[in-house]
């Protein structure tokens, strides 16, 4: 088999480039696109270079330019799959989180009232997965986000856990599609929904009617959107992008939503 001359395997290192980057955003969306802003004094050139690779390899012809052009199509074919089905995936807005807790109602009510009850008196737990394992792992006196077998044992015994009751608490969070518990008993409990980019969608819900008092803050604070007594819409970003849901995403949902005023009057 004859290769091709070096000056023509120089046209295949623009599209492993382009490649690396796409399998970034798949693995990551988030890190991918910050990778991509960090890199863009890079990947300019390389779109550049990969264009004189496509129009250079069309010229040649023969097995070389099956190959690259097959390459392209198959990264088109991964941009196209991206946008289809990753981009919604690490999108949200109010009107999905309704839909999603309409949906799970019961199964979040029956989450938090096993964990209350597994759990030891006064003690409070946030437990956080990823992609099945632990990403996160607090008590009421320790935050631990690196979680092994062992340090694992040491927080179950102080919450008062066993290993079927937290077997069962991860469970429960898989059916209703969810991805972390964080008590504050007796008041409420919060259930996150889902990470996207660096900011957390969740869940409030309190085991009793809320005040007037805790229904004035969910109106006037960005980060909540009430949706009935007992429930909140919540949103808390990270170190980027937006830290609270718009004023204008909070003020359509509740018009659709009314939402009735706290009666503060004394």
């Amino acid at each position: 088999m004859k290769f091709p001359p070096l000056k023509h395997l120089l046209h295949y290192i623009p599209i492993a480039i382009v490649a690396f980057f796409i399998l970034l955003n798949y693995a990551d969306p988030f890190i991918g696109l910050w990778a991509a802003i960090a890199s863009f004094w890079i990947i300019v050139p390389v779109l550049v270079w990969l264009v004189f690779a496509l129009i250079r390899s069309w010229e040649i012809g023969g097995v070389h330019r099956n190959v690259v052009f097959c390459a392209f199509g198959l990264e088109i074919l991964a941009l196209m799959m991206f946008f289809l089905i990753k981009v919604p995936a690490y999108k949200c807005d109010p009107d999905e989180m309704v839909a999603h807790y309409e949906k799970n109602r019961a199964g979040m009510e029956a989450l938090i009232s096993y964990t209350k009850s597994a759990l030891n008196d006064e003690q409070q737990m946030c437990l956080e997965f990823e992609h099945g394992k632990i990403s996160m792992f607090h008590t009421s006196t320790m935050s631990h986000w690196d979680v092994g077998k062992e340090l694992k044992s040491k927080i179950m015994s102080e919450l008062g856990l066993d290993n079927e009751e937290f077997n069962s608490i991860k469970s429960q969070l898989s059916s209703i599609h969810c991805i972390s518990v964080d008590t504050h008993f007796p008041a409420y409990c919060d259930i996150g929904y889902k990470r996207v980019g660096m900011g957390m969608y969740s869940y409030r819900l309190y085991l009793n009617p809320m005040s007037d008092e805790e229904k004035e803050e969910a109106l006037l604070d960005g980060h909540y959107i009430p949706y009935n007594e007992t429930t909140l819409l919540m949103f808390g970003g990270g170190a980027a992008g937006p830290d609270t849901f718009s004023y204008k995403v909070k003020d359509d949902f509740l018009r659709r939503h009314p939402f009735p005023s706290p009666n503060t009057s004394k």
